[in-house]
């Protein structure tokens, strides 16, 4: 590449693209839905990340975004595989609310919601919550829907009484 520096590919959600984006010479991935903005029903990225994870191996740095407003949604990626994050809403709320100050006051909500979910889970380090995660966070497995094993029946439904219209009779 003409650049010479490392390249991140930013929109990934699926595992084999993260795969092609490292064949193809990036060294960082950026699990991204764009905030789900582009396509409501696109795959949220904290379900996509635990494969990208897993096909990418741990050496590959990961961001994610997408639906990250609190320090437990930061806790819960860094869990599931990523090694950074990125909230641009918090920030952008900040802001909104009181300039930068605003900011600042939002960054210091978020890093006391991360300290206090990581205690809540005993993680006493950025670095434990990433070698624990897995056991730490326990999601069901939305690749598959429904789940394996799990069996479900429609409602029984009694026959609905239709009372004879007055004007069948006068049909021909």
């Amino acid at each position: 590449n003409e650049w010479g520096g490392e390249l991140a590919l930013k929109g990934v959600v699926r595992q084999d693209d993260a795969v092609k984006a490292l064949d193809h010479g990036f060294t960082s991935l950026w699990v991204s839905n764009h905030g789900g903005r582009q396509l409501e029903t696109s795959v949220p990225t904290i379900d996509a990340l635990p494969g990208i994870r897993q096909a990418v191996g741990p050496d590959v740095e990961i961001i994610l975004d997408g639906g990250v407003m609190r320090g437990t949604d930061i806790a819960k990626a860094i869990a599931m595989g990523a090694d950074a994050v990125g909230c641009g809403k918090a920030y952008l709320y900040g802001l909104a609310a009181g300039g930068k100050p605003g900011v600042v006051k939002a960054i210091d909500i978020l890093e006391d919601e991360l300290e206090r979910a990581m205690g809540l889970l005993g993680a006493a380090s950025v670095q434990e919550l990433k070698e624990r995660g897995p056991e730490l966070i326990r999601r069901r497995n939305t690749a598959q829907w429904p789940p394996e094993g799990f069996e479900y029946s429609l409602p029984s439904r009694k026959p609905v009484h239709q009372p004879e219209s007055k004007f069948a009779a006068n049909a021909t």
